[in-house]
């Protein structure tokens, strides 16, 4: 789909987004935003957010030469690797992995009906969260079922997106959700039960879609999304992506600016003087927004 119909069909489902010196941005949260299109790198000083929409600050991506101070990878496979891609190509490691999994009777195929994979949904998500500690909790799965079923199914029915799932006979054990904007084939989220990566459902999942997205003309170039880790990012790079590096462009507003300072300082007082503090590990809500904001701090160049 182009990038217009992208944006209309965001808007339409309830995001917060505002165009704004030629750039689509997207409130993540109130009051803080992001570019609304994946992958959409911006030179620097050349874009920003409307001020009354971006009271806290803006992120984007832009030129590794640019902005070297926060960098950010991703991992993508583009042309010609993209449509050369087959079985053959694969490195022998992964061609083994391919071939166990078809041994193993397991079968890639697209989604059509959500109705009668819930149940394997949720306990492909709950495992996947007990297994890597990545994303929510198991327990919001477990709790928040309704909640967690009403969103998948918003992305679901949107249209021209693409949801993909690994079957041994009726079970569901892997799903992965992928969307076509302009030349581009965003793989969204994959989520795979602990069960099913003996049978090596991920490399077959990825192997297959990756193959169609090869044989799709329009597609030039695979995006999989940032860094997630050493062992993600090392079975990516065995798939065949390769890594590009972004500058990851931080910008807090004044007041905002103002206060991470006066955190910064505060966390260096408790770091480098005697005063015991819990703040570190307290789960008290003045705690928690303590330890965000520190984080915050770190990742703005505050000048």
């Amino acid at each position: 789909m182009k990038s217009e119909v992208f944006v209309e069909q965001e808007i339409k489902a309830g995001c917060r987004a505002h165009y704004n010196q030629g750039v689509w941005w997207q409130e993540h949260v109130p009051g803080f935003c992001k570019p609304l299109l994946p992958l959409h790198s911006i030179k620097l000083g050349s874009a920003a957010p409307l001020y009354s929409r971006s009271l806290i600050g803006y992120e984007h991506l832009t030129s590794v030469n640019e902005f070297a101070d926060k960098r950010i990878t991703y991992f993508v496979i583009r042309e010609p690797a993209l449509r050369s891609f087959c079985f053959e190509r694969l490195i022998y490691e992964k061609r083994k992995a391919v071939a166990k999994a078809k041994r193993s009777n397991l079968v890639v195929a697209r989604l059509t009906d959500l109705a009668p994979l819930w149940n394997d949904m949720r306990e492909i998500a709950i495992s996947m969260a007990e297994r890597t500690g990545y994303g929510k909790p198991a327990d919001y799965y477990r709790n928040h079922f309704p909640a967690w079923r009403q969103s998948i199914s918003r992305e679901f029915f949107k249209p021209q997106r693409e949801w993909w799932g690994v079957f041994k006979g009726n079970r569901l054990g892997a799903y992965m959700y992928t969307y076509l904007i302009d030349d581009t084939m965003h793989l969204v989220n994959t989520k795979v039960h602990s069960e099913f990566m003996s049978d090596r459902a991920s490399d077959y999942l990825y192997f297959t879609v990756l193959e169609y997205c090869g044989n799709l003309p329009e597609c030039k170039l695979v995006n999989t999304g940032h860094s997630s880790g050493p062992s993600v990012d090392r079975f990516k790079e065995s798939l065949g992506f390769e890594r590009i590096e972004f500058g990851d462009f931080y910008s807090c507003r004044v007041p905002v600016r103002f206060a991470l300072r006066c955190v910064q300082s505060v966390h260096r007082y408790l770091k480098h003087g005697k005063v015991k503090s819990n703040l570190e590990n307290s789960s008290h809500l003045f705690a928690k927004l303590y330890r965000r904001a520190l984080g915050m701090s770190k990742r703005v160049v505050l000048k």
